[in-house]
């Protein structure tokens, strides 16, 4: 009786230890995730990571075209109009979260539209020099409270852009735009739009970096498929114990 009463206490004691193990390991697991979902990340353009952006013009007949004979301070112009993708790719295990993309602007150009999210302009005035910052969605907006310099041409809307400026595009999580799933048989991708003019015989020139965070469950992975299974061990144990 005293020997099998010793050995009880011996296996609960040797599952004591196992529970407190197998639960410390899950919190520490819990904090490692907490910490991984929490970090902030990004990535430059042409800069290869677990997660890859790239803009670029697109390259059909219609997605460059003219817009002839323009009055433009005292000048006629001819302005080039070009539209610009912007592919994010994700190539990791975890999702895509809480992503915005900064695109610095090189040389002058004008911003007409972006598609589907949202653009926070942030504007040099050249009469001041003070920055005016200000979050317009671009295909819906009210001209009566633009407060950036602005102008139309042909009822197109021009926002001039120089070196120094920029913009942060801001996804649309109505279309789908956020979050950016995980890789799978495929990357997870999602391509994003503008529409940038400038004058006619120079160039357009952008540097572009993704800020984000990557969202994993704490059941991802195979640490915590091996924590259950050996929680599942553990109740199983004293139950077998008790049978015999």
């Amino acid at each position: 009786m005293e020997k099998e009463k010793k050995s009880n206490l011996i296996i609960f004691s040797v599952l004591g230890i196992f529970f407190v193990f197998i639960l410390v390991t899950f919190l520490i697991h819990i904090f490692e995730t907490n910490r991984f979902n929490a970090k902030e990340r990004l990535v430059s353009d042409n800069e290869s990571a677990e997660c890859i952006i790239s803009l670029y013009p697109r390259a059909g007949l219609a997605d460059s075209w003219d817009k002839r004979d323009i009055e433009f301070n005292d000048e006629i112009v001819t302005f080039t109009g070009t539209t610009y993708d912007c592919m994010v790719q994700n190539f990791s295990d975890s999702v895509i979260t809480d992503w915005n993309i900064r695109i610095n602007i090189k040389k002058e150009c004008y911003i007409n539209n972006s598609w589907c999210g949202t653009v926070e302009i942030h504007q040099h005035s050249k009469q001041s020099g003070k920055e005016i910052v200000q979050e317009l969605d671009l295909r819906n907006y009210d001209d009566s409270k633009i407060m950036l310099a602005h102008f139309y041409v042909s009822q197109d809307l021009y926002i001039p852009l120089d070196y120094g400026d920029y913009i942060i595009y801001r996804p649309s999580e109505i279309s789908g735009e956020m979050p950016v799933q995980a890789f799978k048989e495929e990357a997870g991708k999602v391509v994003i739009g503008f529409i940038f003019y400038y004058k006619k015989g120079e160039s357009l020139d952008f540097s572009s970096t993704m800020f984000y965070k990557l969202t994993r469950s704490y059941f991802q992975g195979t640490k915590p498929k091996l924590l259950i299974g050996a929680f599942v061990v553990w109740v199983m144990h004293p139950c077998d114990n008790f049978a015999s």
